[in-house]
């Protein structure tokens, strides 16, 4: 029986997470190619590999250094110097970040007579850059219209796949094992201790967290992450005059994530994009009520009344007053919580692939 291929640019740990779970649904039927082991910004990630329990390569490939909004992951494209033997494929997964590399490979696949598969959590043209738009129109329009279907990480994703060209496209939450995060509480008390998770960079727009905090009593926030904003971001705090209610704790340890969670009512991400969003999972399923802005992939599964637009300080400021309600805080845990335990799981992930795949 022939087997099938899936490539993508590097290993992280939620991609183990979840080829380990499509392995075990194709039975071992499947290789997964990988252009590189690693990037510079993230050293580490193919330890992640020593929980592999699939078959892999990682194909020799030419390092391309780009500018920064190039579409690429952190900066670089991986070019493969050479590819397996396409025509032993029944059907290709082909995903990374909908540069030419990802064009190539899907026209190699084609030119074997191997229909192919995209997963894709891009939100829409301008993620990347305003500069690069009529490039990746073109780029993505060939991938999008070429494949056999689209898998989308969010609803987002999968609206954008559909405006360039993609005739099937299936929905498929790009998401983790999530029960090491579950805990259940009931929220109580209008005191509010509020929390942002994420690197400190212009495009996750924590001073807007700042401002709006600023204007509402009774709230904390507690800003945890590292970055090359963090002293702007105390300045802001300490020009505010909110020093004794913001604290920055700096990067945690993600293995001691669970417990931190169970600290706090509120997630609040503001960023300007995010394809996906995976510290709203981990706090959904750690009980926390959860805000963001419509530049996040994951709002999917929040109440549209907690969905505010990029960069509108009143809209994050009224909506942090409505969650001091416990009762409030409640109805969106359980609403976000229901979401992501039918909609949000690695075994959902894995069925979806492989229905494709096999038919």
């Amino acid at each position: 029986m022939r087997e099938y291929a899936f490539f993508t640019n590097f290993p992280t740990p939620h991609k183990v997470d979840l080829f380990n779970y499509l392995n075990g649904e194709l039975e071992g039927r499947i290789t997964f190619f990988f252009y590189a082991s690693s990037v510079p910004k993230r050293k580490g990630w193919e330890r992640d590999l020593e929980r592999a329990n699939f078959r892999y390569e990682v194909l020799d490939s030419l390092r391309i250094k780009t500018s920064v909004g190039f579409g690429s992951d952190e900066a670089y494209a991986f070019l493969p110097r050479h590819l397996p033997d396409l025509s032993r494929f029944r059907k290709v997964v082909i995903s990374g970040g909908l540069t030419p590399v990802e064009l190539f490979l899907s026209l190699k696949t084609l030119s074997h007579g191997v229909p192919y598969i995209l997963w894709t959590g891009a939100p829409s043209l301008s993620f990347g850059g305003w500069w690069g738009v009529p490039y990746r129109a073109l780029v993505r329009f060939l991938l999008f219209s070429n494949a056999y279907a689209v898998v989308a990480a969010t609803g987002t994703a999968a609206e954008h796949a559909r405006r360039l060209g993609a005739r099937r496209v299936e929905v498929a939450y790009t998401t983790f094992d999530v029960e090491r995060f579950r805990y259940d509480k009931v929220h109580r008390g209008e005191c509010l201790s509020a929390v942002f998770v994420g690197r400190l960079i212009k495009v996750k727009r924590v001073p807007d967290l700042l401002e709006a905090v600023s204007t509402v009593s009774s709230v904390t926030l507690d800003v945890v992450g590292e970055g090359p904003l963090r002293e702007d971001l105390e300045r802001m705090a300490g020009e505010m005059g909110i020093t004794d209610r913001v604290r920055f704790l700096g990067k945690a340890d993600y293995g001691k994530m669970p417990l931190m969670y169970r600290r706090y009512d509120l997630l609040l991400l503001p960023s300007e994009w995010e394809v996906f969003g995976f510290v709203v999972v981990e706090a959904l399923m750690s009980s926390l009520a959860v805000a963001v802005s419509e530049g996040v992939g994951a709002k999917d599964f929040l109440p549209e009344w907690a969905i505010f637009p990029v960069g509108d300080v009143g809209s994050i400021a009224r909506i942090v007053e409505r969650m001091k309600d416990p009762s409030v805080r409640n109805d969106v845990v359980r609403f976000g919580r229901g979401k992501v335990e039918s909609l949000a799981t690695p075994e959902r992930w894995a069925r979806t692939f492989a229905s494709l795949l096999e038919e």
